[in-house]
């Protein structure tokens, strides 16, 4: 799963990446050339699992909202390489942005809902 949300980045950059490269800071140049080498095979296989895991969620948890940490970690100093901690900081936020779920973050928490497609007593999402 973890090639999909760069991919996406990277095609979403397609009309100015890597043509206007300076105007990028070098923590998201990093990424971006990053994402241009994940392989379709790797792609395709991070989409399976995103597939299964949206298959799955409407069912479990039996719960309607959920309450998370925002971050799994401390925040990093300024001069920490964010590409150091990615993983870690967005381990709570990561489901829910693959899932597509509306969730929101007050202070240290993260509050997040089934998307409204989904029906978690009467079965998978349409």
């Amino acid at each position: 799963m973890r090639s999909v949300f760069p991919v996406e980045c990277a095609v979403t950059h397609l009309p100015w990446f890597p043509r206007e490269r300076d105007r990028y800071g070098p923590d998201l140049q990093v990424k971006l050339d990053g994402a241009q080498e994940i392989s379709a095979v790797r792609w395709q296989r991070g989409l399976a699992a995103v597939r299964v895991l949206r298959r799955a969620a409407p069912w479990r948890p039996d719960l309607d909202v959920l309450v998370s940490p925002v971050m799994a970690i401390e925040p990093p100093p300024d001069d920490c390489w964010e590409l150091d901690v990615r993983t870690a900081m967005t381990r709570w936020t990561r489901p829910f942005n693959l899932l597509g779920w509306p969730a929101i973050a007050v202070g240290g928490l993260q509050i997040a809902g089934r998307d409204r497609g989904c029906r978690a007593r009467r079965g998978p999402c349409a």
